[in-house]
């Protein structure tokens, strides 16, 4: 499960946060939510979890549906949650701010002989020297908690000076101060002495804590120098200059009133511990934090400072959100402030997980890996007291120290420690404290005269501390520094909490959004929030009003209202022409048959319910319902012959082997005829087949019986092999008579009704099937002699392949007991990596609870038509016509279907962990005009943000190839959205990606027209001029933005119930736009190409490039869908480049791609998530993306621990990109690596090096070869 609910996890259209889909298909396993998680709940929960609508729209994709005010508005004013900043200059204070850059060294104090600290000229500041090693803190990567202590006390040495300055940090690498600093004649820089402790609680600059005596201080050396003064008039110092000097100022001043910061670069501000009962209004939140020891809720501010643009004008805005969060508490503050053990042994149990006897080694695997997991949630304090010698009492008493005092300095504390790999032992946990053969050292014992001998860590803290443990049968935990500790000595410490996911938390926060934080109501929270952390919360007298009085700034008081588009909603139609009834962004599948169904030609059936009579009924409900909605389906099948079902479900191997059976079922029932279903009816199980060269695959009919073991005849169409048989030396095609006429009739053309008992030919005059009485089986001959098959007993098929080659089964339907994310992902694993085939997840209980399971089978017949969806049938619900003026009449979406036009998404997964961490990149390319089919492709390689030059060329390559595969040409042009990305990458986005993004079209475009040649003597294959022109386009879905109605009536209202009553919620339409005054400004992109350096026969200019963005550029915010409970959250589309707003392909019917057609198109687009009947949240080629990557990343480990994947170094990248490289302790860059599949990579090169373009999905990628083109659908 997402730790963030708040925003919506990702992609999902309006309305709720949690979701729990009762339409079958939950979306990806989770990744254990590895990729760029935020672990906050935010107050804007329109995209609820995992991609989905969440609870607003009936717990599916999309959002809910909503009751407007009145008819659908194309413009109306909405309020948001930025927040006006104006310079007010005071009197005699120079109007401006001083820079300083910050270096902090890791320090030793300097001693002479005697070892004696030794002192500057001042006698009180220390003298230091550097560490030998990791001496600087690198601080261009951000912030920490240590950094942050570490300046707030060179703050209190700058405010105790003269003059009262206030230094303004957030522990990065720059500082700010209204007044220089740095004395006059003292040089450009200056440097402090600073003494902290390392160990301290996480967040808080100033720790008042229990053990901080037993904690020891660590020395640091602060360089402050002067860069230059930074003034407010952006126009002449630089906005982004300007911007990031007030967001540093605005975070320190919050860090500074005592709001608390987790973590590195910390933009979340946690109000007081004291101040969470004031600020927590939720009755289910207050509880939790009066009533639970182990944690507590903890609510906060998201902030920023953004520089936006309107025309010529430019303003700043603090951007402001609410957030809720869990923390682990250090103490129980029910049982006078003890600290809480990480073993109970009241319940025997550790970090909550049950152990059978805590006076035994844990052998349970699955108990260790939980208590494993459990660990690496958690910060770790060490606690423990050891008896003092009497020569050490004596000793201490001597002194004057009190026994308290000397017990006090028998007390051994670390706090906030991390569970860590043993690099020597290459583990993090030894599951017995006193077990020789697991873990012993060699240890001197001073006391015995320096004797060494080997002990394990139980008889070390008794010979060392006279400890004797409690429970040495009991684990023992790396922290890091060759320490290991026995897990009975270890404590929590106060941190935020990780995974805080249990139904108890969901339903709390969700409680709170939705009677105090929903619609309209949000902004009017989030500005009362933000108001009680300026004006009220302070310390030394200072609040963070105050502060930024200091520094001439003031914020307004009142959020900003702006001007929203309405975009037009475009028509969707099903089979017949019938249209769907569209509102806000939602719709249904009652009574239509879909536009262009796909067939089930067979499936397996498994069961992990133990229920088979269950599962049989879910199946014989959705084959009838599924077949109502126009897909072909196989009828009167004897479920029980497919169905394999069991009730052990909980490992790995155990899914395994029941969906083998199922498959071995659905192989022997529909391929190899074993219940004689199509034998007896003289008919042929039809399905596809990979062509010999698997570069392509066609329909055939199966003959039967097998020829031999593993393999099978086919019949093929005439079109591709006329012959089916071979006679002796004669080649033959095997043709049907039937009584009505003296026609022989295709294999293909003659089919057998099983509901009606019937057989039916095709008769191409009136393009229809009618009824017919079976005869025989013939061979035809080349010159048209028939011979009875009966007549010919030892013909042999002339066709044979493997049963491996034959598309059976098409689709597994896989019936889970619950929802559990677990299971849910193996099976996903198993089917999609294992045996390369699509699978179809039904929840049983979700069934069996329906009021309407004909709709529940509606919504899982969708996801199966988009899954079976390929080159040759083209499979799709519906069609989608523009919602435009423009573009009424014709199919397709707006813009995209003017020309052959192509729209990747790219977005990528990255693992958690310092250690051996990885990306997965998936990718997902429309194959038509109506952005519904999809090829897709995944990646694995060492984990990155930017995508490296020739990986994005490989999938691009890949991309271009299948869209050349279904439609017969390459694109003309392209539309990619990127998710995934930081905005300070943009610049690098423009120098890596589109011109990997080139680099693969030309390579695309050499294989298909051969020798491509470059542009001119410069270009190496792969420059603007060579490729399609393209539109690049980064989706910031985790953006601070929020958007309500100024006037509700003009909104979308829904009636929620809450404790105290019924209320109307209101948001805005789907398709509501905003794309001025509040849009972020980019300033050093070059965002559109000249037109004066354009030279070139295949691209000419438009007339008016670019039109239509008023200056303004192209970014926009689009909330497509639809929302219900809570607040909508729109997405920030960002234009890194668009070529197509300028350069016009040299063909007729192409226009400008002006920001007013982008948003219309990237709008409707939403509406074509293929599997959902809702509007979803972002463009689907980035969400199905996401999804593949996801899934991927949930396997990874997995196949890399079987030994399905090797590995093969990537190649060097650009000297300009090193610095952004992983690097290891002594600062050497890490290792890169590609990933792949052992058994489906290609042949490596004269270097040994693997392919780029390898995959990890059998069966699923490559040009043309795929049974189904879309498979995280």
């Amino acid at each position: 499960m997402s730790d963030r609910y708040g925003g919506g996890d990702r992609y999902g259209g309006g309305g709720g946060g949690y979701r729990r889909d009762n339409n079958s298909d939950r979306g990806p396993p989770e990744r254990n939510d590895r990729s760029r998680s935020r672990d906050h709940y935010e107050s804007g929960r329109g995209g609820g979890r995992g991609y989905s609508g969440g609870r607003g729209g009936g717990r599916g994709y999309g959002g809910g549906r909503g009751r407007g005010g009145g008819p659908r508005p194309t413009s109306m004013m909405v309020k948001t949650n930025y927040y006006k900043m104006d310079f007010c200059q005071r009197m005699g204070v120079e109007y401006c701010w001083h820079h300083y850059t910050v270096e902090i060294k890791n320090a030793i104090r300097k001693k002479d002989e005697n070892r004696k600290p030794l002192f500057e000229d001042d006698g009180t500041t220390p003298k230091l020297d550097e560490r030998p090693r990791n001496a600087t803190f690198d601080l261009d990567k951000g912030s920490t908690p240590l950094s942050i202590r570490i300046i707030a006390k060179v703050s209190k040495q700058v405010r105790e000076e003269p003059g009262g300055n206030i230094l303004m940090y957030d522990g990065s690498a720059a500082a700010y101060c209204v007044r220089d600093i740095i004395p006059q004649g003292a040089g450009t820089s200056r440097t402090f002495s600073v003494k902290t402790k390392r160990d301290c609680e996480d967040g808080d600059p100033y720790p008042e804590h229990e053990d901080a005596d037993r904690m020891t201080g660590s020395w640091f050396q602060v360089k402050l120098e002067r860069v230059g003064k930074v003034y407010p008039d952006a126009a002449t110092t630089g906005q982004e200059a300007v911007r990031q000097a007030m967001d540093i100022i605005l975070r320190s001043a919050m860090i500074k009133v005592g709001m608390q910061v987790f973590g590195k670069s910390p933009k979340v501000f946690y109000f007081p511990t004291e101040q969470q009962p004031r600020v927590i209004q939720s009755n289910k939140l207050a509880r939790m934090l009066s009533n639970e020891k182990n944690y507590m809720p903890i609510l906060g501010l998201m902030q920023a400072v953004k520089f936006c643009r309107e025309g010529n004008n430019f303003s700043f805005y603090l951007t402001s959100n609410t957030a809720i969060d869990f923390a682990n508490r250090e103490y129980d503050h029910q049982r006078k402030n003890m600290s809480i053990p990480l073993l109970n042994s009241g319940d025997r149990s550790i970090c909550g997980v049950r152990v059978r006897d805590l006076n035994r080694p844990i052998e349970d695997l699955r108990t260790q890996k939980d208590i494993e997991n459990e660990l690496e949630k958690l910060k770790i304090k060490v606690w423990y007291q050891y008896p003092p010698t009497p020569e050490f009492v004596t000793k201490h008493k001597e002194k004057g120290k009190t026994e308290k005092e000397i017990n006090r300095f028998c007390v051994v504390v670390k706090t906030n420690k991390l569970l860590r790999e043993d690099t020597v032992k290459h583990c993090k946990i030894i599951w017995s404290a006193c077990d020789p053969n697991l873990h012993s050292f060699e240890f001197e014992d001073r006391k015995n005269g320096g004797e060494k001998k080997m002990v394990t860590v139980a008889e070390y803290f008794w010979i060392r501390y006279r400890i004797k443990l409690k429970y040495p049968h009991m684990p023992l935990v790396f922290l890091g520094n060759k320490e290991w500790f026995p897990i009975e000595f270890l404590f929590q410490s106060f941190s935020k909490m990780r995974d805080a996911n249990s139904k108890d938390q969901v339903s709390a926060v969700l409680e709170f959004y939705n009677e105090f934080s929903a619609g309209s109501e949000s902004i009017q929270n989030v500005t009362t929030l933000t108001q009680k952390a300026m004006t009220e919360l302070g310390q030394s007298g200072l609040t963070v009003e105050n502060i930024l009085q200091m520094y001439n700034l003031r914020v307004s008081r009142e959020p900003v209202e702006v001007e929203a588009r309405v975009l037009p909603e475009p028509t969707l139609k099903f089979a017949g022409g019938r249209a769907a009834g569209v509102k806000n962004g939602s719709w249904n599948l009652a009574r239509v048959e879909f536009s262009k169904p796909a067939d089930i030609n067979s499936l397996a059936v498994v069961d992990l319910t133990g229920r088979a009579e269950t599962t049989e009924r879910f199946m014989k409900n959705f084959l009838r319902v599924a077949s109502s909605h126009g897909m072909k389906v196989p009828s009167n099948l004897d479920l029980s012959r497919l169905i394999a079902s069991s009730r052990e479900n909980s490992r790995i191997k155990d899914i395994e082997e029941v969906i083998t059976r199922a498959i071995q079922n659905a192989v022997a029932v529909f391929l190899h005829d074993s219940t004689g279903r199509y034998t007896n009816n003289n008919v042929w199980f039809q399905t596809k087949v990979q062509n010999p060269d698997k570069k392509a695959f066609s329909s055939c009919l199966v003959m039967t019986p097998p020829t031999e073991a593993g393999l099978v005849g086919v019949i093929l169409e005439q079109s591709v092999s006329p012959p089916t048989h071979k006679v002796g030396n004669e080649l033959v095609r095997i043709m049907v008579k039937v009584k009505e006429t003296d026609t022989f009739i295709d294999p293909f053309e003659f089919r057998y009704d099983f509901e009606r008992r019937i057989h039916e030919a095709y008769n191409p005059e009136s393009k229809s099937w009618q009824k017919v009485t079976f005869e025989k089986k013939v061979y035809l001959s080349q010159d048209g002699n028939p011979i009875d098959v009966r007549d010919a007993p030892n013909a042999q098929p002339f066709h044979v392949v493997s049963d491996a080659d034959v598309n059976c089964p098409s689709i597994i339907f896989i019936v889970l007991p619950d929802d559990t994310t677990e299971r849910y992902g193996l099976a996903k694993l198993i089917c999609h990596f294992d045996h390369g085939i699509p699978c179809q997840m039904i929840v049983g209980n979700n069934f069996t609870s329906q009021r309407s399971p004909d709709q529940y089978c509606s919504n899982v017949a969708i996801k199966a038509n988009a899954k079976l969806s390929n080159v040759g049938n083209k499979a799709k619900a519906w069609t989608t016509s523009p919602g435009d003026l423009r573009g009424v009449g014709r199919e397709g979406i707006t813009w995209v279907n003017e020309i052959n036009t192509m729209v990747l998404g790219i977005s990528m997964s990255n693992s958690i962990g310092a250690h051996d961490s990885y990306s997965v990149i998936g990718v997902s390319a429309t194959l038509d005009e109506s952005c519904m089919n999809f090829a897709q492709s995944v990646y694995a390689c060492t984990r990155t943000e930017i995508i490296d030059n020739d990986t994005l060329a490989g999938l691009t390559k890949t991309m271009m190839l299948q869209y050349y595969e279904y439609n017969g040409t390459l694109p003309l042009r392209l539309l990619v959205y990127r998710d995934g990305v930081s905005e300070g990458s943009f610049t690098r986005l423009q120098a890596l990606e589109i011109q990997g993004i080139r680099k693969g079209c030309h390579e695309a475009k050499d294989e298909v027209v051969g020798s491509a040649k470059p542009c001119s003597d410069s270009c190496m294959g792969g420059c603007l001029l060579c490729c399609p022109p393209i539109t690049f386009v980064a989706c910031l879905t985790r953006n601070n933005v929020k958007i309500v109605p100024s006037n509700g009536q003009e909104g979308v209202s829904r009636r929620v119930r809450t404790n105290r009553g019924q209320k109307e919620v209101y948001n805005v339409h789907s398709g509501t736009c905003v794309d001025s005054c509040i849009i972020d400004s980019i300033s050093n992109l070059e965002v559109t190409p000249d037109c004066s350096r354009i030279k070139k026969e295949n691209y000419v200019c438009y007339s008016e490039p670019g039109g239509g963005t008023g200056g303004g550029g192209y970014d926009f915010l689009l909330t497509s869908h639809g929302a219900g409970l809570g607040t909508s959250k729109p997405v920030h589309y960002r234009i890194i480049l668009n070529e197509n707003a300028v350069l016009q392909p040299a063909v007729g019917g192409a226009t400008p791609l002006t920001r007013k057609a982008l948003e219309q198109a990237t709008y409707e687009m939403s509406f074509q998530y293929s599997t959902a009947t809702k509007a979803v949240r972002i463009v689907p080629a980035v969400y199905y993306s996401d999804r593949l990557a996801n899934m991927a990343m949930a396997s990874f480990n997995y196949l890399r621990r079987n030994g399905h994947v090797e590995e093969a170094d990537l190649a060097p990248v650009m000297s300009s990109e090193e610095v952004h490289l992983p690097r290891d302790r002594d600062g050497n860059i890490k290792p890169r690596f590609v990933y792949a599949r052992r058994d489906l990579s290609g042949k490596k090169d004269k270097d040994g090096k693997l392919p780029l373009t390898t995959n990890l999905l059998p069966n699923f990628t490559g040009a043309g070869s795929a049974f189904s083109t879309h498979i995280s659908a």
